[in-house]
């Protein structure tokens, strides 16, 4: 079983459609890292870009275990999700392959961000940092405090 933040996706596509992205869980300390560069910066630069596939984009809620589809499954705020192997084969992509994979830290989210292999549509999802804290630590070392 793996450990993933289930967050709500979006696309700008008019004949895609995209509902949720994985995000692993042992990536939240990387990230915290990059935020906490951005932060030593002293106001020098409003955001940080870095390109990488960090989350994986699906298309239907509906294809997750019956145990995470309730009413308000992640519309409020990310959860944590634990999927088998199986499950995750199980989730439907978009009909796009998404490509092009981007991060974007500011000061106050995390932006995931994918682009349509032919089309450049845009696929993308956020985690806000102040609900970063009920992941931090699952699944990974403490983060360092040093300064």
């Amino acid at each position: 079983m793996e450990k993933f933040i289930l967050l709500k996706a979006l696309t700008n596509s008019e004949w895609d459609h995209v509902d949720f992205a994985l995000l692993p869980i042992e990536t939240i300390e990387t990230h915290l890292k990059k935020k906490q560069i951005l932060a030593s910066l002293n106001g020098e630069v409003d955001e940080l870009v870095i390109y990488e596939d960090a989350v994986v984009f699906y298309a239907s809620i509906e294809d997750l275990p019956e145990r995470f589809t309730s009413e308000d499954y992640y519309k409020e705020k990310p959860m944590l999700v634990e999927l088998s192997d199986q499950e995750i084969e199980a989730l439907s992509k978009p009909d796009q392959t998404i490509k092009s994979g981007q991060v974007k830290f500011s000061k106050e989210e995390v932006t995931f961000t994918g682009h349509g292999k032919h089309t450049n549509e845009e696929y993308w999802c956020s985690l806000h940092w102040e609900h970063v804290s009920e992941f931090q630590n699952i699944g990974s070392p403490p983060l360092s405090q040093e300064k």
